[in-house]
């Protein structure tokens, strides 16, 4: 009987000690296409709700050219609160997919049905020009809400663009030194 009871009291300790999920976070994936994926990492299950942003960040000369929400997952647009509109009200001030590409500014809030642990394609960026990307926000799980959420990468064309940039760059100089 003393037995079953430590036991019991063991399993008891390891089940309250260890967590059901550790929080979601946030990662960056460079497609290496001159685009990068804004993922949603989660390691339990239910749904997924999100509000991210992304800028430029100390860039010149980067420019985001597109954005696109994975709808197959993320299908429910929320309203959320956008840093980048001044005063944003609880409840929030925008639904959805918001950009301003010409300041380099994205937003986004959407939710999800019913997931399994793993990382999910969030937004999908274009760009140009080479610099760094700042993703910031909140993801909420499992009734949780976890903010204060950062993901960078620093962004540069793709090999094939990058070849023909230095391709340019050799002719121009080999001119210069012929003239």
């Amino acid at each position: 009987m003393k037995r079953s009871i430590l036991l019991c009291a063991a399993v008891a300790a390891v089940a309250f000690a260890s967590p059901v999920g550790a929080a979601p976070s946030i990662q960056f994936v460079d497609n290496l296409d001159s685009t990068v994926t804004l993922q949603v990492v989660t390691t339990a299950n239910g749904s997924l709700g999100a509000e991210l942003a992304v800028e430029v960040a100390a860039s010149p000369g980067l420019l985001i050219t597109s954005a696109v929400i994975n709808t197959s997952v993320f299908d429910v647009a929320n309203p959320g609160n956008n840093p980048f509109i001044p005063g944003s009200p609880i409840g929030g001030d925008s639904i959805g997919l918001w950009t301003n590409l010409q300041l380099g500014q994205v937003f986004a809030s959407y939710g999800s049905g019913i997931v399994s642990p793993g990382a999910y394609d969030f937004l999908t960026l274009g760009y140009s020009g080479m610099g760094t990307l700042q993703a910031f926000g909140l993801v909420a799980a499992q009734g949780q809400t976890t903010s204060g959420l950062t993901a960078s990468i620093n962004v540069i064309p793709e090999p094939a663009t990058a070849a023909l940039v230095g391709l340019a760059m050799t002719g121009a100089f080999a001119r210069r030194r012929a003239g």
